[in-house]
């Protein structure tokens, strides 16, 4: 199995173990149109068209609003948060314990299949 793939199930592994009453759930991304599809390599598919077939539905944002099932809202962004308020530095901090076990967990995984 590809070193990658093993990661990731890995990882998956113990997300699921650190947040066991979490919800998993995945969005299908940008659209692959024919104007820019991907370069041909082998049998892979180019276009989302050629991966997934036809459209079985379509809901927008724009349906969305229409219906009512979201309100309105403006995408602007301007942070409120200073710097050094504690939101930041919670944050900055998690991310680099983050970066540490990664970093641990790679060694070990990279020792494992070096053996």
């Amino acid at each position: 199995m590809n070193v990658i793939v093993l990661l990731v199930l890995k990882i998956w592994m113990i997300l699921k173990k650190v947040f066991p009453k979490s919800t998993w759930f995945g969005f299908t991304g940008t659209p692959i149109f024919e104007e820019n599809k991907k370069s041909a390599d082998g049998q892979y598919a180019r276009t989302t068209h050629d991966q997934y077939g036809e459209v079985l539905h379509r809901y927008t944002i724009k349906n969305a609003l229409e219906d009512g099932a979201v309100l309105g809202f403006q995408v602007e962004h301007e942070s409120t948060i200073h710097e050094d308020e504690i939101a930041n530095v919670v944050y900055r901090a998690m991310r680099a314990e983050q970066k540490k076990i990664l970093v641990l967990l790679m060694r070990s995984w990279y020792l494992q299949l070096n053996q």
